[in-house]
């Protein structure tokens, strides 16, 4: 029985790593439209729990925006790339 070891090359991890935080913050930011949507916008269409994980999402999704975009930042600095 012989098993096989994938081994990814620097540039290719750091470009998944680019992809990836590029689906996360750009999911994070759809959530927090529909949070903010939910908490402040048209609140009185969602029930009193709906409103609280709004509220909870708001602020969740926001870090894990900020963690979408450290990620894009290591994987631009893995490619040697400089991002503002």
């Amino acid at each position: 029985m012989t098993t096989t070891t994938h081994t990814i090359e620097p540039l290719e991890f750091h470009d998944l790593v680019v992809r990836r935080s590029h689906q996360i913050m750009l999911v994070s930011f759809v959530m927090i439209i529909v949070s903010m949507l939910v908490s402040y916008v048209i609140p009185d269409l969602f029930s009193m729990k709906a409103q609280i994980a709004g509220h909870l999402g708001v602020v969740i999704f926001a870090g894990l925006l900020k963690v979408g975009y450290v990620l894009n930042l290591v994987g631009h600095r893995g490619r040697s790339q400089v991002v503002l």
